[in-house]
C-alpha cells in the first residue's frame, strides 16, 4: 500500500471534528458509495464487504463507529482484522470514525498509523483553551461579547473530573448561543443564560417547537425539567400552563386576523396596542396596572414582542410559520385542555393528579388523546 494510495484512516476526537473530517474524505474520492457498520453488525459480514470486488467505477467507502470483534474477541480477532486492513482492495477505502486512544485501542492507532493515516483532535481542552475558542468564534462574526461572558458559558457547560470540557458540548452550546443571538452585534450574560437548558424561558420554548411537532414525548421531557426547577409540581404545572395559554391565544389572535382578512402590517400593529399588565396583592385585594420598563422613560410594556409574533406570523430563517402549522380547532381545543386542566389543578391535591392534567395538555396539542376525554377533567375531586 503506497503512500500516496491511503486505504485505511482513523478519526479520533469530537464530533464536529470528525464530521469535517470525514466530509472532507468523501469531497476527495469524489464518485463514491458509502457502506457504514456499528457494533451491531456481523464482523464477518464487514469482512466481505471490505474484501469483495467492486464491479462499479466507483469507491467503495465503508465507514466503521466501532472494531469489529470475531468470535470471542482476543489476540485472533485483532490478527484478522489486521489482515482485512493489510489487504483493503484497490477502489476500497475504510475508515474508522469515533474511536478512542487507549490501551485496548492502542494496537490500532499503530496499526493504521504505519499504513494509513491518522486524524486525531482531543476530546476534551483545558478551560483557559475553551474559553479563548469562545472568545475567537465570536470574534470571527464580528461580534463583541461582554467581559466574562466567555468564562461564564464554560462554567454552565462544565468540566470533566482530570478531562477538561468537553468539545462536544462546547460546539453544540456555542451554535445553540449564535442562532439565538443571530442579528445582536454583542453577547450578553444574559443572552448565554437563555440558551440553557436550565433557563425558564428556554425551556419554555423548546416546550413549544415540541408541540409544533406533535412530539409528545419531547414534551414530557422538557415538562420534566421545568418541573426540576421549582420546589412544588403545582407551581410549575401553574407557570407552564398559564404560559402556553398566552402563546396559544396569540396564534388564534393571528388566525382570526389573517382570515378577516389584514394584511401583515396591520395585524403587527394591532398586536402592537396589546399592552402587558402586572399584577400586586392577592385575592380580593389584587390591583392590576400597566407593566412598566424599568429605566427613565418608563414605557409601558407590549403583551407581545413584535419579534415574536412576526415569527409566528411569517416564519423565520426558512421555518415554517407557527400558525400554517395548525388549524382553527386545534387551537380551540388547545385552550380548551389547558382552561381544563387549569381548573382541576386548582382543587388537586397530589402531584399525580396535577401531572395528569398537564399531559393531558401535551396529548391534546400531539393528537394523541381524544378531545372527548377533556370531560373528565370536570369530574368532582374525590
Amino acid at each position: 500500500m503506497t503512500a500516496d494510495k491511503v486505504r485505511v484512516c482513523l478519526i479520533s476526537g469530537g464530533f464536529n471534528f470528525r464530521l469535517e473530517i470525514l466530509g472532507k474524505i468523501k469531497s476527495f474520492l469524489k464518485k463514491h458509495e458509502s457502506h457504514s457498520y456499528g457494533k451491531e453488525t456481523v464482523a464477518e459480514y464487514i469482512e466481505q464487504q471490505v474484501l469483495s470486488v467492486n464491479l462499479f467505477d466507483t469507491t467503495r467507502l465503508v465507514v466503521l463507529t466501532s472494531i469489529p470483534v470475531f468470535g470471542s474477541g482476543g489476540a485472533k480477532s485483532k490478527d484478522r482484522i489486521k489482515k482485512i486492513i493489510e489487504n483493503i482492495p484497490e477502489n476500497c477505502v475504510v475508515v474508522f470514525n469515533g474511536i478512542d486512544k487507549g490501551k485496548r485501542t492502542e494496537w490500532l492507532f499503530k496499526l493504521v498509523r504505519k499504513i494509513g493515516k491518522i486524524y486525531e483532535s482531543p476530546q476534551y481542552i483545558t478551560k483557559s483553551s475553551a474559553i479563548n475558542y469562545v472568545e475567537k468564534s465570536f470574534d470571527q462574526d464580528n461580534k463583541k461579547i461582554e467581559e466574562g461572558s466567555a468564562e461564564f458559558l464554560i462554567s454552565i457547560i462544565g468540566e470533566v473530573y482530570k478531562k477538561g470540557v468537553d468539545v462536544d458540548k462546547l460546539y453544540l452550546s456555542l451554535k445553540k448561543l449564535h442562532s439565538f443571538t443571530a442579528g445582536n452585534k454583542e453577547i450578553t450574560k444574559s443572552d448565554i443564560l437563555k440558551t440553557s437548558d436550565q433557563d425558564k424561558e428556554y425551556i419554555m420554548w423548546k416546550l413549544f417547537e415540541n408541540m409544533d411537532k406533535r412530539d409528545y414525548v419531547g414534551c414530557l421531557n422538557v415538562y420534566r425539567k421545568a418541573r426540576d426547577l421549582v420546589r412544588l409540581e403545582k407551581d410549575s404545572a401553574m407557570q407552564i400552563l398559564n404560559n402556553i395559554r398566552w402563546r396559544y391565544r396569540l396564534l388564534l389572535f393571528l388566525k382570526e386576523s389573517k382570515k378577516l382578512g389584514y394584511e401583515n402590517e396591520k395585524i403587527l400593529d394591532d398586536i402592537s396596542g396589546l399592552k402587558k399588565l402586572k399584577r400586586s396583592g392577592s385575592g380580593h385585594h389584587a390591583i392590576y396596572d400597566f407593566d412598566k420598563t424599568e429605566d427613565k422613560e418608563e414605557k409601558i410594556k407590549t403583551q407581545y414582542s413584535m419579534g415574536m409574533a412576526k415569527n409566528m406570523l411569517v416564519g423565520n430563517y426558512g421555518y415554517e410559520s407557527a400558525i400554517s402549522k395548525y388549524n382553527f380547532k386545534e387551537i380551540y381545543n388547545i385552550l380548551l385542555s389547558v382552561t381544563e386542566s387549569l381548573f382541576k389543578i386548582r382543587s388537586c391535591c397530589n402531584d399525580a393528579e396535577v401531572a395528569l392534567a398537564v399531559d393531558n395538555v401535551f396529548m391534546t396539542s400531539c393528537g394523541v388523546v381524544n378531545t372527548k376525554v377533556l370531560t373528565s377533567l370536570r369530574r368532582p375531586h374525590v
